[in-house]
């Protein structure tokens, strides 16, 4: 596909704003982890950040709705862009993992950190999907958008909140194809 120049300006510099989002949430997100309350686990406060409506999803003025879109479907269809979030979303996690490893004066063998970190951050990665999917699937009320995000984030981080002990245990069918199944 042949693209002029103008439409290759605007889609780097969505590029170079995104990029610069991105860098400013991890800024944000180990702030709020660094600096919450004496005492307050470290999942209490990384929900009260992922669940705060920020960037296009606080943003009321008109077109917010559009670029969010506009973002979504740029990411969707880059194979380079979903990398690129990919490697930034490791590093993330891998950052986050370092502070809850020195906060908690634990040794590099331990694998709590880099657990704990992986779940948080699995945790935005789904709200990340499940704000995409939305929005490729034509969602454009941002009001509704970010509810919809926070509850999703609410489910997600109260079974994180509840441990995954109990959780997705494997399923006996009673009879082979009758799609039923018994809990034990």
């Amino acid at each position: 596909m042949n693209v002029g120049p103008g439409l290759r300006e605007r889609k780097k510099q969505q590029t170079r704003q995104l990029l610069e989002r991105m860098q400013a949430f991890e800024d944000d997100l180990l702030h709020a982890i660094r600096e919450r309350p004496a005492g307050e686990p470290v999942l209490a406060a990384f929900g009260r950040f992922v669940l705060q409506p920020r960037g296009f999803l606080a943003a009321g003025a008109a077109g917010a709705a559009e670029e969010l879109a506009s973002v979504s479907r740029m990411i969707a269809n880059s194979p380079a862009l979903r990398a690129r979030e990919a490697q930034i979303l490791a590093r993330y996690t891998d950052t986050l993992a370092g502070v809850i490893a020195d906060e908690t004066g634990t040794g590099p063998d331990d694998p709590r950190p880099w657990v704990t970190a992986n779940a948080l951050i699995g945790v935005h990665r789904a709200l990340i999907a499940y704000l995409r999917q939305r929005i490729l699937a034509g969602h454009d009320s941002l009001p509704d958008l970010a509810l919809d995000v926070r509850s999703h984030g609410e489910t997600a981080l109260a079974l994180l909140a509840h441990g995954l002990r109990g959780y997705a245990p494997q399923r006996l069918d009673t009879g082979p194809g009758d799609g039923l199944a018994s809990q034990p």
